[in-house]
């Protein structure tokens, strides 16, 4: 199966119905198929990259797991959208002569 959005929740009903799960990174699945995009040229896809004998699946992950995952891309997200916000504030201030010290400065400028 392709690893995609609920594909984690979709493999633990169907291991919980005794069957073994297999997910398959996209980038795999994304390089076969060759016209557009749908569920009968997805599943060609995705037995195309099953043949190669190098594929490498990817685990179900947990519960646990899902949950750090999101809390580290929201962090992420957080940081970047206020160094944005921030860098915004400095160019403000600067288009009005205002110029805005560096909150960090390296350490090699202190000795």
């Amino acid at each position: 199966m392709e690893a995609f959005c609920s594909a984690h929740f979709l493999g633990w009903a169907l291991r919980d119905q005794d069957h073994d799960v297999w997910l398959m990174p996209v980038q795999y699945v994304k390089s076969n198929v060759k016209t557009n995009k749908n569920d009968y040229f997805d599943a060609k896809a995705i037995a195309g990259s099953v043949a190669r004998p190098t594929i490498r699946f990817v685990p179900i992950e947990t519960d646990d797991q899902l949950d750090m995952q999101s809390l580290h891309r929201v962090r992420e997200r957080w940081v970047i959208r206020c160094t944005a916000i921030v860098n915004q504030i400095r160019g403000l201030l600067l288009e009005h002569y205002l110029g805005l010290p560096d909150l960090f400065v390296p350490a090699r400028l202190l000795v």
